[in-house]
């Protein structure tokens, strides 16, 4: 998105207008680069031996990581549909259904696009500026389609390029009139954006943290923070958000089922119990609403001992006490694990 359009550009002028390279500038470009994405690149790269993990595992590799699990991350994350129908279903969720980008975001762009090429049009020095950049924009789109799983947090990368065509488009709004609309639409988009940014279309900016945190917790993780005690230990199965929570807790995300692996590959009820025990866990929270979203169609899956007779055999068993059932329909089960017979 960046780095790849960013070389082709700075390349293709230097092509065009051959001149002396400034290696003072060069070299401040590349710090540049190392100063963003190159710290990232150098810390996966010392921590996992593949500088781009945990993409790239096929020529790289990359400790902590598996064949499968890298077979499960492309999978998802790659389109598996290049139908009409998809690029029609991609431009909906970020011209309209997007929660993330501003509703003023995508027409004031637009504007923008056509001011630039407007004013391009009218100054023979804009044109190659304004092409480069049109170019960028399409390689980004082209790539997040092609590419993608098409989340629009992906296009975050082309933000600049809206400043850009921002700043060419002022160029067209010459007369008093225009004058008058472009700032009429550039004191809107600092409007919604002060407004959005410090939260006032949503009531939490001015609320109590403790309060909001209640509200957005939920049930299940509500009743861990009002009944376990500071000894008590919680092992969430299927969430990985326990950002609210304010007792002792263990958990896996989805690509990574340590805890699970240690507790649950093998089904025997005795090992299950001494397992749980020697981790000090008192209680078990499953979030079946999670787990059945990751083992949706097309999304990432999710170990597949995790079932509810896992769960039945283990309270037949002794191992579990079955205490809450959370939402209707099913969110999620809480367990307390009994202590091993001395």
């Amino acid at each position: 998105f960046v780095i790849v359009p960013t070389v082709f550009v700075y390349g293709f002028v230097w092509i065009s207008f051959p001149r002396p390279l400034k290696w003072k500038t060069a070299l401040i470009a590349v710090l540049l680069l190392s100063m963003t994405g190159g710290i990232w690149l150098v810390k996966n790269l010392i921590f996992t031996g593949n500088p781009f993990y945990p993409l790239l595992y096929g020529v790289f590799g990359g400790s902590g990581w598996t064949v499968e699990q890298a077979a499960q991350w492309n999978r998802h994350h790659l389109p598996q549909d290049f139908q009409l129908s998809s690029l029609n279903s991609s431009i909906h969720s970020v011209f309209v259904g997007s929660t993330f980008v501003s509703p003023i975001l995508i027409p004031f762009f637009l504007i923008a696009c056509g001011g630039t090429a407007y004013s391009s049009l009218k100054n023979k020095q804009a044109q190659l500026p304004a092409l480069l950049a049109f170019f960028w924009l399409a390689f980004g789109v082209i790539v997040w389609w092609m590419f993608t799983h098409r989340i629009d947090r992906f296009l975050v990368p082309l933000l600049p390029l809206a400043v850009f065509f921002s700043a060419g488009s002022a160029n067209f709004f010459n007369s008093t009139y225009a004058k008058g609309i472009y700032f009429t639409c550039l004191s809107i988009g600092l409007l919604v954006t002060f407004l959005m940014n410090v939260g006032l279309t949503k009531p939490f900016f001015f609320s109590n943290l403790d309060q909001i945190m209640h509200q957005a917790t939920s049930d299940g993780r509500k009743f861990l923070n009002a009944e376990l005690q500071a000894d008590q230990k919680v092992l969430l199965i299927g969430d990985a958000e326990p950002f609210d929570l304010k007792v002792p807790y263990l958990y896996d995300t989805v690509w990574d089922h340590y805890w699970l692996d240690q507790c649950f590959q093998d089904p025997d009820p005795k090992i299950v119990r001494q397992k749980l025990n020697d981790l000090k866990i008192t209680h078990l929270l499953v979030n079946w609403r999670e787990i059945n979203r990751y083992r949706s169609p097309g999304n990432y899956g999710f170990v597949g001992y995790i079932q509810p007779e896992l769960f039945q055999k283990l309270v037949q068993e002794g191992v579990l006490i079955k205490q809450q059932t959370f939402g209707d329909p099913l969110h999620s089960e809480l367990y307390q694990v009994t202590e091993s017979n001395p």
